[in-house]
This record gives structure tokens, C-alpha cells and sequence, in this order.
């Protein structure tokens, strides 16, 4: 079910799949009704969450090394795990344990594992404080940007779509989550120049809240569907849109904001995330995602007022896959060896 959608995670394992293999690895998915556990060196997992704890004891039990990338975004602090083993425990009292909580998933899943990926230093700090992995076990490997972004023109974008007035751009699935009303609401403290212009999945139980924004827009917002990863409108749009903002509750590393980036594009991101991308003025702001004032400060800063695009393009020149790719397979021998070891 993991492809029947795109988003981050489902890029995170295409690009890293791809690039693996440009470097000669034998890498590829797992076929479970044709192939076991033990035909292979090493299972690498994305994501802590959704049942893969499961496949995590299924790789113990089977004596095959296990890497996780835990996919988890900050912040979850000591005294959240604290509430969390209350209720983990609470939980299994009341039912017999014969129920567990999503907690106590993630916990098998992160320590059972052989390494543990973060995509950044907040995610691999909140991996060691809320979840108690050991820090010899994680290892941190961003995301990459493929070389489209780098080279994006906005010219197919204002040919289709006729923007010739300023514009804001979210590229995520519409729902409250992301936050694109926030943004919407934030319009109304700038210039009547500028519109919001949307591409992402609209799940059914988000479309009133997709025509919440476009009312709430009075004709300065558009939504314009879903775009496929590899769509060349996509890097356009975000070489045609003056800011890129996404105000999420949370976000692990946002592949959008590292889009953009490259593309020339500054951005406004919710403070709650794992990326390594420092803030910086004319290029990067962070905000608290609920606080509306601050985000209609940073947006009117940003939009107004930043760096060339060639040097935001180049502050996110080191994200690529191919170095991507060569972490993860040194993470995989250092699993292989280790494993082999304990055989003999």
C-alpha cells in the first residue's frame, strides 16, 4: 500500500532505491510471497510505525542485520515518553495486554534494530532522549534533491498557468496537518498582489477544508491539483513562486523546503521538524506553526526581501542522493560485518 500515494517517505525510498543502484549496489524491494528474510544481506526498513516492528523481530528471529530509518519527526521529549509508558501500560492492564499502543511499536521496532537512520541531528537527539536508543546505534543521512531542482526555470509554470502576478506556494497534501489555511489567513496582512497557489492529494476527509481555503482566498488563492513527482511543472512552480511556505504541525525533513531551495526559492517551515538546514535571514525562517503573527511576519519578511536565488540554491548544493546513497551503503557493511561476525 506504501506507493498507492506520494509524499516524502515514498520519494525518500524511490530516490534512495535509485541512487543505490547507480553506485552498482545489488539493492531492490522485497518480494514477500516469492522471497525470505534470508536471502538477503541486509532489510532495510523506513519507517518506525505501521505494523514494522513486526518485520523488525521477523529479521532478529531470522539472524538477517535490520536498518531502520525511523521517519519520526521532533519533538518528543523525555517527558512525553514518560506519558507514553504511562498509557502504554495503562493500556495493557486494562486489556489483558492483549492491546499494545503506537508507542510501544515504535519502541520493539527502534530496538530491535541494528542502526537506526535519522535524516537529521533534532530526529537523532530526540531518537537518543525520547526513545532511549543507544547512540552507537544511530547514524544520521539526510535526504537528497535530485539535480531537476537545481536546474528548474519558471518559464513552463507562467506559460501554463499565466502567473504573472507574485505568488506563494505549498507543495503537500492539503489537510489542517500542513496548515495551508493558516496560510491563507496570513494573505490578508500582505500586499493584494500577492496569491497562494496549491499543488497536493486532497484526501476526502480533507475537501471542506480545501474549500475553506478557497473561500476564505476571495479569488487570491488556487489550488491546482496534484502534480506527479517527476512532473517538470513541479521545480517550475517552484522557480516561478516567490516564497514556498509550510506551516505543518511537524514535519521529519520536508522535501518540499529542500526543493525550493535549490530552486532559487526562499521558505517559511514550521519549527518542529528534523532537518539540519539552519534559518537563516533572506533565505530560511522557522516559525511556530500556531502562532499567525509570527507567520504573517515571516512571510511578508521573506516575500519582500531576500537573497539571490543562486545563493539559496547553493546553501542546499551538498543534499544529493548519490551521497546519499554511499552513507547508507557504508551503514550497510558496518551491519553486514557486525552480523557476520556474531554468526562465526
Amino acid at each position: 500500500m506504501l506507493f498507492q500515494r506520494t509524499g516524502g517517505l515514498q520519494v525518500q525510498v524511490r530516490e534512495t532505491l535509485a541512487a543505490l543502484r547507480a553506485l552498482g549496489a545489488d539493492a531492490g524491494f522485497m518480494n514477500p510471497w516469492t522471497q525470505a528474510l534470508t536471502d538477503f544481506d541486509v532489510i532495510h526498513l523506513f519507517g518506525a510505525i505501521n505494523g514494522n516492528e513486526r518485520v523488525v523481530q521477523a529479521c532478529n528471529d531470522a539472524g538477517v542485520p535490520v536498518v531502520l530509518s525511523s521517519v519520526l519527526g521532533p519533538p518528543f521529549t523525555r517527558t512525553d515518553a514518560r506519558r507514553a509508558r504511562t498509557a502504554a501500560a495503562l493500556a495493557g492492564r486494562l486489556t489483558g495486554w492483549a492491546s499494545t499502543t503506537s508507542y510501544r511499536q515504535i519502541m520493539t521496532a527502534l530496538h530491535g534494530a541494528d542502526r537506526v537512520v535519522a535524516l537529521g541531528r533534532r530526529e537523532r537527539d530526540m531518537l537518543a532522549d525520547g526513545y532511549d536508543v543507544p547512540a552507537e546505534r544511530l547514524r544520521v543521512i539526510p535526504n537528497g534533491v535530485p539535480e531537476r531542482f537545481f536546474q528548474a526555470a519558471p518559464d513552463l509554470f507562467r506559460r501554463v498557468h499565466g502567473a504573472d502576478r507574485r505568488f506563494l506556494i505549498t507543495a503537500a497534501s492539503i489537510s489542517p496537518y500542513k496548515g495551508q489555511l493558516r496560510v491563507v489567513r496570513a494573505l490578508a496582512g500582505l500586499d493584494p498582489d500577492i496569491d497562494y497557489v496549491m499543488f497536493g492529494r486532497v484526501a476526502r476527509e480533507d475537501r471542506g477544508y480545501l474549500e475553506q481555503c478557497l473561500q476564505e482566498g476571495r479569488g487570491r488563492v488556487r489550488y491546482l491539483g496534484e502534480l506527479p513527482y517527476d512532473d517538470p511543472m513541479l521545480p517550475s512552480a517552484y522557480a516561478a513562486a516567490d516564497l514556498l511556505v509550510l506551516p505543518s504541525q511537524s514535519e521529519v525533513m520536508p522535501l518540499c523546503v529542500l526543493e525550493a531551495m535549490a530552486c532559487g526559492t526562499p521558505a517559511v517551515m514550521t519549527a518542529h521538524h528534523g532537518m539540519d538546514v539552519a534559518p537563516h535571514p533572506g533565505r530560511l525562517a522557522e516559525v511556530e506553526p500556531t502562532d499567525s503573527d509570527a507567520l504573517r511576519r515571516a512571510v511578508a519578511g521573506l516575500v519582500n526581501e531576500h537573497e539571490p536565488g543562486r545563493v539559496i540554491s547553493a546553501a542546499v548544493a551538498g543534499y544529493s542522493w548519490t551521497a546519499v546513497a554511499r552513507q547508507v551503503l557504508d551503514v550497510y557493511r558496518e551491519v553486514a560485518v557486525a552480523g557476520a561476525a556474531v554468526s562465526a
